[in-house]
């Protein structure tokens, strides 16, 4: 496992490997758009940049329908996150992650 510190994490290879950078344009494409993101931003404001690049906003190849399964908005200081499943960002499952690891639902 290689770990690489980042704010933003798509469908490619962030980590200094042999496989660094490799995944489809779209996901870069992805990627840029969320780490051009500057200013301040609540949870909220967090989940409409989340949303606003899911696969549901790009064009499929083939016929095929890919999506976003899954995006996490932390809030370190309360030491929880939002989980929203399926592109569904309507609805969110609430994470409280503990001291000693773990999570509770």
């Amino acid at each position: 496992m290689l770990v690489t510190e980042t704010k933003v994490v798509t469908n490619h290879y962030l980590s200094d490997c042999e496989k660094q950078g490799v995944g489809s344009e779209q996901s870069h494409i992805r990627f840029d758009t969320l780490s051009a993101y500057s200013d301040a931003a609540n949870e909220m404001d967090v989940r409409d940049m989340l949303k606003s690049v899911a696969q549901m906003n790009y064009a499929q190849t083939s016929g095929s329908y890919e999506r976003t399964m899954w995006s996490i908005v932390y809030c370190p200081e309360g030491r929880c996150a939002d989980f929203y499943f399926a592109e569904n960002y309507e609805h969110s499952y609430g994470l409280l992650l503990l001291e000693k690891g773990g999570f509770l639902k």
